[in-house]
């Protein structure tokens, strides 16, 4: 796919949080936070979340656990994981908000 132009999985994964990096950063130093040390667990919870977002009704922890064993339970991964709920939710409020054209 590259050969063709594509962008690889992890270029456009990188590209993505870019994109959301300032704000996240900005949020987490409101709260008191160091987001320059804790960012590589944060954004592992982060992403966490996008991956797991179709499991809305079930409870994470297991999953999360399996998934995750060395960071799930700290701090910075559930500040992570519930910064990347909120964003999944926002995403899903704005595709409701604003359906696309049928035609």
């Amino acid at each position: 796919m590259e050969g063709s132009g594509a962008e690889s999985v992890d270029a456009a994964r990188e590209r993505w949080w870019i994109g959301l990096r300032e704000t996240e950063a900005f949020e987490y130093r409101a709260d008191g936070h160091d987001f320059q040390r804790d960012e590589a667990v944060f954004r592992e919870g982060f992403e966490a979340a996008m991956s797991m977002r179709d499991r809305v009704d079930r409870d994470p922890d297991a999953d999360l656990k399996r998934r995750y064993p060395a960071t799930y339970r700290e701090p910075a991964f559930r500040r992570g994981y519930d910064r990347g709920r909120a964003y999944y939710r926002r995403l899903l409020a704005d595709r409701r908000a604003s359906p696309r054209d049928a035609a």
